[in-house]
């Protein structure tokens, strides 16, 4: 008998080991992040966690938890107005312990029907962080939808007495097409106000080579922003291209659910926004990539560096001589409202040795706008305002020029090194800014 169990229990550490290494994951991120512009300066240390778990009892209930422990470790000057580098972060009453999210998600064996219950966010609804439920039925199939409330986190404020809910449906209504209309009511109390945001995101696919997506937003019965771009991938032709327009109805202290920016970026007049880019793979070594934007707004400011038009236009060759080798360079012409005409350089040079380790050097007009603490991945764009996957947001700007060095290192492949450094050379400033992060990832 004792053998016979001693058998099975051997024959069983296989199975589940292999259950574990399928539906057991986790990283750890550590970030040392440096920054000084004159004679002020600014350390800091975060530690990030993320952690799944999928398929438990009996394989219909998934577990997703992510935080973010933060210290500031040189503190803030006295008086806060005086210290450039200070943010909501390094208010002495901010909790330095960050929990992103944190949720179980319940779902049919076919995937069709789905509940998350905990702190989550909701994606469909400009991301909005909340402490709540989500019911999402056939989002997959030819109609379906959800349902979604609770009480929104914030950080920095006070919103224990606030509540969001809203629902969202989806649908193909024809041949590629997808569609989604998407209604948040959020109620801030503290202020008695009752805000409405409708969104509507349609994506479709015409063939295989062109598709297009269409997004709008209302906000409170005024034009959030609007945006329509199209994206033509001939599979067999060495050509692509890219282009749109997005509205932007503008940026003010309406309310802290929809107007997250406001603060960091400043009063922001409604503009328009267009871009055009073509790639042309003229070589097997060489892409050539014009490119041109526009930024209109309907009453420009000459005095203000944040509220004017321009017209910005480039020739950009990507080069690839070698194996693991990539030259990018760019030539840009500049017409900025206030007489700021001039054509300047930019560039990119990397170097990828397999999957091991890369590093890249370079320059470009960047402006670093702010960093998004979260752990919700995803990229978009507010006019000439881009959020990338790893949650940094950068704006174009004439006023900017940013000369970067980036390194990683895949030691293992549940471990990497990360190193960047950038200095910033804004004419808008006195000083040079100069950044420093280093980032360890633990994979496990």
């Amino acid at each position: 008998m004792l053998g016979a169990a001693t058998l099975l229990a051997a024959d069983d550490v296989p199975s589940r080991r292999s259950w574990l290494d399928t539906n057991l994951s986790g990283r750890s991120k550590t970030v040392y992040h440096y920054r000084s512009a004159g004679e002020e300066r600014d350390e800091d240390f975060y530690q990030y966690l993320f952690f799944r778990a999928k398929g438990l009892s009996p394989r219909q209930l998934d577990v997703y938890f992510s935080g973010r422990y933060h210290d500031d470790l040189d503190g803030t000057s006295d008086s806060l107005g005086n210290d450039l580098f200070t943010s909501a972060e390094d208010l002495e009453d901010v909790d330095e312990l960050h929990v992103y999210q944190l949720y179980i998600d319940a779902h049919t064996g076919n995937q069709r029907v789905k509940m998350r219950t905990g702190r989550q966010y909701v994606d469909v609804a400009e991301s909005l962080h909340i402490d709540g439920i989500q019911f999402r039925f056939s989002e997959d199939g030819v109609f379906g939808g959800r349902v979604f409330f609770g009480l929104p986190v914030s950080y920095y404020s006070d919103v224990n007495h606030d509540n969001a809910a809203g629902a969202s449906i989806v649908g193909r209504p024809w041949y590629g097409n997808k569609l989604r209309v998407t209604t948040t009511l959020y109620s801030d109390n503290s202020e008695d106000v009752v805000d409405f945001h409708h969104a509507l995101d349609v994506n479709q696919r015409f063939n295989g080579d062109l598709r297009a997506r269409l997004r709008g937003a209302v906000l409170n019965d005024e034009m959030n922003r609007v945006g329509a771009d199209a994206f033509y991938f001939p599979g067999d032709l060495d050509f692509d291209c890219v282009g749109g327009v997005h509205r932007w109805g503008g940026l003010g202290d309406a309310t802290r659910a929809y107007s997250p920016l406001y603060r960091i970026l400043g009063r922001r007049d409604p503009y328009t926004y267009y871009y055009l880019r073509v790639y042309y793979n003229m070589l097997p070594w060489l892409w050539i990539s014009p490119g041109a934007a526009f930024r209109s707004l309907e009453h420009s400011s000459d005095g203000d560096s944040r509220n004017r038009n321009y017209a910005n236009y480039d020739l950009t060759f990507v080069i690839e001589p070698f194996e693991g080798w990539s030259v990018s360079l760019a030539g840009e012409q500049w017409d900025v409202d206030g007489g700021d005409s001039f054509f300047d350089v930019s560039a990119e040079i990397e170097f990828r040795f397999h999957k091991l380790w890369e590093i890249s050097a370079g320059a470009d007009h960047v402006a670093y706008e702010y960093e998004q603490y979260s752990d919700y991945s995803y990229s978009g764009s507010l006019g000439d305002i881009r959020i990338s996957k790893d949650g940094a947001s950068v704006e174009s700007s004439p006023d900017a020029y940013t000369y970067f060095m980036r390194a990683r290192w895949n030691v293992t492949k549940w471990l990497s090194l990360r190193l960047r450094g950038e200095i910033e050379d804004n004419s808008e400033e006195e000083e040079k800014t100069y950044r420093g992060r280093s980032t360890v990832v633990l994979k496990f």
